[in-house]
């Protein structure tokens, strides 16, 4: 029976050197979107209908037209768990059109942009009132729905910038939009920190509880 307790404060003390030698890895990324688009309801009946991907995208209502634009990120590169401490969206507007009311929504992603990605808004991010000013740069705050997404162990994060009234067009440029012309692109910028235990560490664990295991089926 001694020398059973004895393996049990030996497991204890363990089991504290592998969190004390636990490693936080501290990270940031900055990546493109790999999927932008504009996606179209042309007659207005809320079903989207077209997927466009070309030099811009655009939100925009006018009479039988909706224009919503749909980027999507791979973040399947951060592993869980982790901590994320900032996230941030960045586009920017390539023309002026005048302000225009949009609304930011956020989603689960899967890699591509499809025509039923056009309803989702899983996610209401922000409102804001875009000024209709060449190449401003807009950055939004999507930490929390970024920590959302690795908690659950999602590869994709997906947005969509959606118009709430008639109004004028605005238009981002895209990822794939001729970098000549010195624009914003669009990208995702994550800060992480993760805690990775070293795998010596965790061999010493594993054998401490085997013996652990077997000195107690002997009892």
């Amino acid at each position: 029976m001694r020398a059973y307790f004895c393996k049990i404060i030996f497991a204890a003390f363990v089991v504290f050197v592998v969190f004390a030698a636990a490693e936080t890895k501290a990270g940031l990324i900055d990546i493109a979107p790999i999927e932008d688009a504009s996606v179209y309801d042309r007659n207005k009946d809320g079903v989207a209908d077209t997927v466009a991907n070309w030099a811009r995208n655009e939100v925009y209502i006018v009479t039988g037209l909706n224009i919503k634009t749909i980027l999507e990120f791979d973040i399947s590169s951060i592993l869980s768990p982790v901590t994320v401490s900032q996230a941030t969206l960045t586009v920017g507007e390539s023309t002026d059109r005048g302000t225009n009311g949009v609304n930011l929504f956020g989603y689960s992603g899967n890699g591509d942009v499809y025509l039923d990605d056009w309803t989702r808004t899983d996610t209401f991010i922000t409102s804001f009132i875009s000024n209709g000013i060449s190449n401003e740069v807009v950055q939004f705050d999507v930490t929390a729905m970024i920590q959302s997404l690795l908690n659950n162990n999602h590869s994709y994060a997906g947005f969509i910038f959606a118009g709430y009234q008639t109004q004028n067009a605005t238009i981002w440029t895209t990822h794939a939009e001729n970098s000549n012309l010195n624009l914003t692109q669009p990208s995702l910028s994550i800060s992480y920190a993760q805690v990775i235990a070293e795998p010596s560490i965790l061999i010493l664990f594993t054998l401490a509880l085997v013996a652990l295991g077997y000195t107690r089926n002997k009892l």
